[in-house]
């Protein structure tokens, strides 16, 4: 078999068309997911599944935004802690169901930062003033440096990433 191709079937204006056809295509093929598409209401309401009322819905996203020192990490780690350890705490929350794959992202704080401030939400929590909690710590980093790592990781039940801001 002659694996040659004869440059009489083929110049290169064709070749130079053939491809650039295929990039429009692909090119517009990948678009189309990010296109609008019209949703129409569900006749039927479902009761929001809520991991810790009225914080954090049950797959979704929520974001705290305030002013700088403002004590949103402080929050933060509130949160996942209490999820962690399926905490009824003392206030306006309950959680549901504990998650033992609760990761908190850092690439704000130092370790040592990180370890006074658990101490002091385990205290106000009633946990053990030991009880840990998972935390990938890359201060400086951008989010995207972590991806992989976030990716290799079998489960992640509830991620807390703080700061957005620093991502």
């Amino acid at each position: 078999r002659d694996d040659t191709i004869d440059q009489d079937l083929i110049t290169e204006p064709m070749l130079q068309e053939q491809v650039s056809l295929f990039c429009y295509e692909l090119e517009a093929g990948w678009l189309r997911q990010w296109e609008p598409q019209e949703i129409r209401p569900e006749v039927v309401a479902r009761k929001q599944d809520w991991l810790i009322y009225p914080w954090l819905l049950r797959g979704a996203g929520t974001i705290a935004y305030g002013e700088p020192e403002a004590g949103k990490s402080w929050f933060l780690y509130l949160l996942a802690q209490s999820v962690k350890h399926g905490l009824v705490a003392k206030g306006p929350w309950h959680v549901d169901r504990p998650d033992d794959d609760v990761l908190v992202v850092n690439l704000e704080r130092s370790e040592d930062s990180l370890k006074t401030r658990l101490w002091g939400i385990n205290l106000s929590l009633g946990l053990p003033y030991d009880a840990g909690l998972s935390v990938l710590s890359a201060p400086g980093q951008p989010l995207s440096v972590l991806a992989q790592a976030l990716e290799r990781r079998k489960r992640i039940g509830c991620l807390f990433l703080d700061s957005l801001s620093r991502s």
